[in-house]
């Protein structure tokens, strides 16, 4: 398997044949609107903070009865009066955006929330580096000194932010075992038979153990230590599903999104069958990104965006809604409900009908469900928790940009105020029971994009050569 095969693969794509796309972007109020002229990014004296700002998203951010999509548009447009939010579902996620750059289209958006690096490096290798984003400007944003440390996957050339996390974490049964100390303690005695994953080849969380296993004992090594697990009777499951059925069954530690351990609770499992451990208070992280289009016609909305979602209290709102964590520390942040909180358009998206677009998206960034196989990325989940990545397949007719603009209703449903909604529910779990590492490791993103497919095709010669 040639290592573009590989890469592709990981981002979640089967083919990058997608409908035929007609024209050049198009926009109600400009029919053939053009980029302004590159000057660095540089503030204007003026910025421009009234037109239609496009942005392209995954499914965690618009599906669901507390869809942070309409959260974010109201806010946002509150803020700035003479501005509209337009939220777009790629159907191919990232590798529509690459066709379009492809045929010298432009994206006919201005920002991409909650893809990968997977994402970013399908782009950058398909593209030959031909940048899709624009580097940059982080004077522009005014709250970028408030994300965690570690998070930062180190982008050389400035293109990308976090915005939210997953952290890969282990899920501990603590009423079978006691949690482990570190990663390497898992080969002990004391956890025989007490480990399932799922496989690196086939879902993110796997990918992401094994991702944690490297920056761990190095690359020299996690073959090594991966042969350890396997004598202490590792067992590995293509599925999550099937990974939790194990667990279920008795296995008594399940590397997972720490906000897995947040969901069972939320289905009414028992906390302490359900606990988040990071060995020695160290988590992996798996970043979901933000970067504005290199083709972007609303730039200077597209830096008040970029400021906007990384505010204190707007990080609290859609932490809880998408089923991630925040990219600011988790302390000081209030996700907790608000009794006087107005939740109109917080509860619900009406029907179904009002937050799916024409043809069926699947997230990352990010989702296709992880029982189909290699196909999924770092995955961008997490009210859709089984998925991660992009999936390239689309329908063979010919795509309207319309067809994908997601109609985000900021009419709430009424709704019994002395009944707690799915928004409380997930809010009350987030703020009694998510806990986020005190120390974060992650893999660069030029590490991600150029050796991190190698290193996992390595195991799986050695480990799963039936998934090549």
């Amino acid at each position: 398997m040639d290592r573009r095969t590989f890469v592709h693969a990981l981002a979640g794509s089967t083919a990058l044949a997608l409908p035929a796309l007609s024209g050049c972007a198009r926009r109600e109020d400009d029919p053939e609107p053009e980029p302004p002229a590159a000057d660095g990014d540089a503030e204007p004296d003026e910025p421009v903070e009234e037109g239609t700002l496009r942005i392209a998203t995954t499914k965690p951010f618009v599906e669901g009865e507390a869809s942070a999509a309409i959260w974010l548009k109201k806010t946002f447009e509150e803020r700035f009066e003479d501005a509209e939010i337009d939220w777009v579902l790629p159907e191919a996620g990232m590798a529509h955006y690459v066709e379009r750059d492809r045929r010298d289209f432009l994206p006919d958006v201005d920002v991409y929330l909650g893809f990968t690096a997977s994402d970013l490096a399908l782009a950058d290798i398909e593209l030959e580096n031909r940048p899709l984003f624009r580097s940059l400007n982080r004077d522009r944003i005014d709250t970028i000194d408030e994300i965690r440390d570690g998070l930062d996957l180190q982008d050389p050339t400035d293109r990308i932010l976090p915005v939210s996390t997953q952290y890969v974490s282990l899920l501990v049964d603590e009423t079978a075992v006691s949690p482990p100390t570190s990663i390497e303690a898992l080969t002990e005695p004391d956890y025989e038979s007490a480990v399932v994953t799922t496989s690196p080849r086939y879902n993110p969380r796997g990918r992401g153990f094994l991702s944690w296993l490297i920056d761990d004992v190095g690359p020299d090594r996690y073959l090594e230590q991966w042969q350890a697990l396997r004598e202490n009777d590792l067992a590995v499951e293509q599925t999550w599903a099937d990974a939790l059925a194990s667990y279920d069954d008795g296995r008594a530690i399940l590397p997972a999104f720490a906000t897995d351990a947040l969901d069972r609770i939320l289905e009414g499992n028992a906390p302490e069958r359900n606990r988040i451990s990071y060995p020695g208070n160290v988590g992996y992280a798996e970043p979901r990104l933000v970067g504005i289009f290199e083709g972007a016609i609303q730039v200077d909305l597209a830096y008040e965006f970029v400021s906007f979602v990384l505010e204190p209290d707007v990080q609290a709102a859609i932490a809880p809604r998408i089923g991630q964590y925040p990219a600011l520390p988790l302390e000081g942040l209030d996700v907790a409900p608000d009794d006087d909180e107005d939740t109109d358009g917080d509860d619900s998206t009406g029907s179904d009908d009002e937050t799916e677009p024409t043809g069926d998206d699947t997230d990352d960034g990010s989702q296709t469900d992880d029982t189909s196989g290699d196909q999924t990325g770092d995955d961008s989940s997490d009210t859709d928790n089984d998925t991660d990545e992009t999936d390239d397949g689309a329908s063979d007719d010919t795509q309207d940009t319309d067809d994908d603009t997601v109609d985000v209703d900021d009419d709430a449903e009424d709704t019994d105020e002395t009944e707690e909604t799915d928004l409380e529910r997930r809010q009350r779990v987030f703020a009694e029971h998510a806990i986020e590492p005190a120390d974060i490791v992650t893999l660069s993103y030029e590490t991600r994009r150029d050796d991190l497919p190698e290193l996992i095709e390595d195991w799986a010669l050695e480990f799963d050569p039936g998934s090549l």
